[in-house]
């Protein structure tokens, strides 16, 4: 997906996306977490523009709009989607419209695995606002 390189601008090294608030990587997140409230996926939850949201939905669309799809088209989806910004499962399990443990267990925890793919807190697997970036290249 070259024609998508460049459009994200990175959110700044000591910042990550949460549902509703960019919230600093130093201090408590606590705060933010919706457990148990069922938000609407929108631009507005996310805290960016809605030009970037619309364009996670147009990425996700090869996923969201079918039933089963093959790993490698989900793979191909994840990747964009968590390439520039920090996304959260739930975050991804709205725009993909897959359940949040299949996409932990069968994309998200092998892709780290693999070295592709860097969580936010990764000394707390299980952190309310866990969130997924692209790790770059090289690390």
């Amino acid at each position: 997906m070259d024609f998508l390189d460049g459009f994200f601008s990175p959110l700044q090294a000591d910042q990550i996306q949460v549902e509703e608030k960019i919230v600093t990587k130093i201090g408590p997140v606590d705060n933010v977490q919706t457990e148990g409230a069922e938000v609407e996926l929108s631009s507005e939850h996310l805290g960016m523009s809605s030009e970037h949201y619309e364009a996670l939905l147009n990425i996700a669309g090869p996923v969201r709009e079918k039933g089963k799809v093959d790993k490698a088209i989900v793979i191909e989806v994840l990747m964009p989607l968590c390439s520039g910004r920090y996304l959260e499962l739930r975050t991804l399990a709205k725009l993909s419209n897959r359940s949040p443990d299949s996409l932990r267990n069968h994309y998200i925890n092998p892709l780290i695995r693999e070295g592709r793919l860097e969580s936010h807190f990764p000394e707390r697997p299980n952190h309310p606002n866990q969130a997924y970036l692209v790790k770059p290249a090289g690390q």
